[in-house]
């Protein structure tokens, strides 16, 4: 009896053991439970048997049509295609899984490649024509909404019953305990124990996501989510740990994630060439990305995307709202990725993998350490940066792999060299290392400049003694700008140059202190003095025993537990 299997059929019901098989000498055809090899578990060749059963086409053009096959385990197969529609670019994955009839598929749009100079372009509508008469929509702008080079839309993720022929609802939960208890990158320290006023853990952690569930537009959000700091700081966004909730339950928040995360796409920070591969800093030399999202007007080489200010680089705008607001890049002074990376190491999404390798092109384009005509390459920046630049740099390198992996951990390391030099010649000159504002010296700032230095730690092992010396100099000072407020210890907003602070506390930015008073805890007792030592047990238990908030649930001051 002649027998062949339709893998195409199979991948896309994700059915391993029910591949179809055709009895071409008694014309039957039937199910049988066969294992199917690996080497037969692909994409059929054929487009247009494949397009006959199951297609998502856009203008045309088949997403599926050149799928490669970019991880395959037990338990799931995972391909990618490219896709581009002039300056319309359009990245595509699919995943089938062991013994079950579903799949997923998740598209990412953007706009612009190299070939193309568009600084600006008119967002279009965009949809899928799915085989069978269903449509889900990419896109539907209203009429001349700007989006700009680099720019794309949040990724859609959507699922098929490929048994059925029916969408069903994308997973709003995973099943992660098997990872509960590992740590979480950058830090990968024992997860710090829930609050004692939680009683039920699985309850609470349901209730954050309920909570953040909510309608996002598909470009025009772009001001306040849980994971959009912009260019001034979202509070909400900044932390050690944002995954403590499912870390001590279970993956509740895996939609709530996607819909704060997939917006990551809306950054100005997805640079293609033609065929779909990335931009990387050395493609083209002698530039410096900016928090525009284009190119550093001091930088000193050539860029093909045209200016919108030919004799002002530096009044470059990318793409604006009706109501003014904008998607930026990064700037030195707010990165933070632990959200999205941590997301991605808990849940294992492969958008948010493909967003977070787009971002490590635009961190290392952002932060280099050759002259390119800025002043990147050899002033450290302010204290807050130093630990931003220094923290999500390690992030990203723990959660890749490959040579993006190792091209990270070499720039963490050269940009932590930089700092120390810095430190070692202002201690030799008998000057202060800190890091002066105009208005005097951040006692917050100095703060994340510990926690940076103890990601990169962390990320690299060897250079620990070195950044030892410079984390418990900065924290021993963090530790000296608490202050009595009222019989409690909290930081002032600045200390300014004459000595005198604010009569007025800021609570919530002494929160992003605690970090390193718990790391002097861990690591620096032996070097503090008494006085000092009690000033951190006081400033531990005084946090430990805080009041539970109204809900009785998790609030934001967890996230800044190191241990």
């Amino acid at each position: 009896m002649l027998r062949f299997a339709l893998p195409v059929l199979v991948l896309l019901a994700g059915c391993w053991h029910k591949p179809i098989s055709i009895d071409l000498r008694k014309g039957k055809i039937k199910l049988e439970r066969v294992k199917i090899s690996d080497s037969e578990f692909h994409w059929h060749s054929d487009v247009e048997r494949r397009s006959a059963v199951f297609a998502l086409f856009v203008r045309n053009v088949n997403l599926l049509e050149g799928l490669k096959e970019t991880r395959s385990t037990s338990a799931l197969k995972e391909f990618q295609s490219f896709h581009r529609l002039d300056h319309v670019c359009i990245r595509t994955i699919a995943r089938a899984y062991s013994g079950s009839s579903l799949a997923d598929f998740w598209v990412f749009v953007t706009y612009g490649h190299t070939g193309d100079s568009t600084p600006i372009y008119v967002r279009e509508p965009l949809r899928i024509d799915i085989t069978g008469g269903s449509v889900i929509h990419l896109d539907k702008p209203k009429a001349n909404s700007p989006i700009a080079h680099g720019q794309g839309l949040p990724v859609k993720h959507f699922r098929f019953n490929c048994t059925t022929g029916g969408q069903e609802a994308v997973a709003f939960y995973k099943d992660i305990r098997k990872i509960q208890g590992e740590g979480l990158p950058p830090f990968w320290s024992d997860i710090p124990k829930p609050p004692w006023w939680i009683h039920d853990l699985d309850l609470a952690c349901a209730d954050v996501a309920a909570s953040e569930r909510r309608h996002y537009k598909p470009f025009e959000q772009t001001k306040y989510t849980p994971a959009f700091p912009g260019m001034t700081g979202g509070q909400n966004q900044f932390g050690c740990y944002q995954l403590l909730p499912e870390m001590h339950s279970d993956g509740y928040r895996l939609g709530s994630w996607k819909s704060q995360l997939y917006q990551e796409g809306c950054r100005p920070c997805h640079f293609l060439h033609p065929d779909g591969s990335r931009v990387t800093e050395d493609d083209y030399p002698e530039t410096v990305l900016t928090s525009s999202g284009w190119i550093h007007e001091r930088s000193r080489g050539d860029y093909w995307i045209k200016h919108t200010y030919p004799s002002s680089h530096w009044k470059d705008k990318g793409a604006r709202t009706a109501s003014g607001t904008a998607w930026a890049f990064w700037d030195a002074q707010h990165w933070s990725l632990n959200a999205l990376c941590q997301a991605y190491h808990v849940y294992d999404d492969p958008a948010l993998e493909m967003l977070i390798r787009d971002l490590a092109e635009g961190w290392l384009w952002s932060n280099p350490v050759t002259n390119c005509g800025t002043t990147h390459h050899h002033v450290p920046g302010s204290a807050r940066a130093r630990g931003r630049i220094l923290e999500s740099g390690s992030v990203l390198a723990q959660v890749l792999n490959g040579e993006i992996k190792d091209r990270l951990t070499n720039r963490v390391e050269d940009l932590l060299d930089i700092q120390l030099k810095d430190f070692a010649k202002c201690i030799s000159e008998n000057r202060s290392p800190l890091v002066s504002r105009k208005d005097g010296f951040s006692v917050w700032e100095h703060g994340l400049w510990v926690k940076g230095l103890y990601a990169a730690a962390v990320l690299l092992p060897h250079k620990t003694a070195e950044i030892s010396i410079v984390g418990t100099y900065v924290a021993t000072w963090v530790l000296d700008g608490f202050k009595e407020y009222g019989g409690k210890l909290y930081i002032p907003y600045v200390i300014p140059h004459s000595g005198k602070w604010n009569a007025k506390p800021s609570k919530q930015l002494t929160l992003w202190c605690l970090p390193s008073v718990q790391l002097l805890h861990r690591f620096g007792r032996s070097q503090l003095t008494q006085l000092e030592n009690r000033k951190v047990s006081r400033i531990l238990d005084q946090f430990a025993t805080e009041a539970p908030p109204p809900s009785g649930g998790w609030t934001s001051a967890l996230k800044w537990n190191l241990f």
